[in-house]
Parts: C-alpha cells; sequence; structure tokens
C-alpha cells in the first residue's frame, strides 16, 4: 500500500504552517486501520497556500531538532522568493509541543 503521494508548494505561495495529526495521507483520502500501528495518527506539516489550499507533508521520521532546521529553511526560501508573510516558529513549536507533551522553557528556535 503506498502511504504518501508527490506533494509540492511554491515557496512564493505559503500563508501559514501547522503541525496536525491526521487518519489520512497526504491527499486527505482515509487510511483504513488494520493493526495497532495504523490506528496511530500521522503527524503532517500542514502548509495553507495564499489561494486558501492546503498541502500535508509527513513528518513521522522527522527529529524536533530537524523539524526546526526545516522551518528555518522554508522561512529562509520564503523571503528569497519574495513572499512577504510572516511565520513565528515558537507559534509553530508550541504546536509540536502541546501535541507531544514537551514543554521547553524559553528555547531559540533559530538556527
Amino acid at each position: 500500500m503506498k502511504l504518501q503521494f508527490k506533494c509540492s508548494a511554491n515557496y512564493k505561495d505559503i500563508k501559514n504552517i501547522e503541525i496536525d495529526f491526521k487518519h489520512k495521507n497526504s491527499k486527505g483520502q482515509e487510511i483504513p486501520i488494520k493493526g495497532k500501528g495504523s490506528s496511530m495518527p500521522i503527524k503532517y506539516l500542514e502548509i495553507t497556500l495564499a489561494n486558501g489550499r492546503k498541502k500535508r507533508f509527513i513528518l513521522s521520521y522527522y527529529t524536533r531538532n530537524q523539524f526546526i532546521k526545516m522551518l528555518n529553511l522554508i522561512i529562509h526560501n520564503m523571503q528569497v522568493s519574495g513572499n512577504t508573510n510572516v511565520l513565528n516558529i515558537d507559534e509553530i513549536m508550541m504546536e509540536w509541543h502541546s501535541l507531544f507533551g514537551k514543554k521547553d522553557k524559553q528555547i531559540n528556535y533559530l538556527l
């Protein structure tokens, strides 16, 4: 069974980024629950584009530090491409911590 599909988003079109758990694949289709492992929701980076469409990228294989580096790279590439939307890494990471139950004291996420 194929769990993920090709998905892309132009840096210039990014409006917002969130972290989300879903029982759906990146196309938004329900994933059939067949066993204990498949009953766990999948962690996604959900990107909202300027036209309102949402793109999901799976995060299950990334650590927190890798995700922070990914966010910094996305924000940098957004700025280089001329996107004027401002994303707050602290707010995005609060979602990460609320989903995983970790509470860090003040952390500087800009690497």
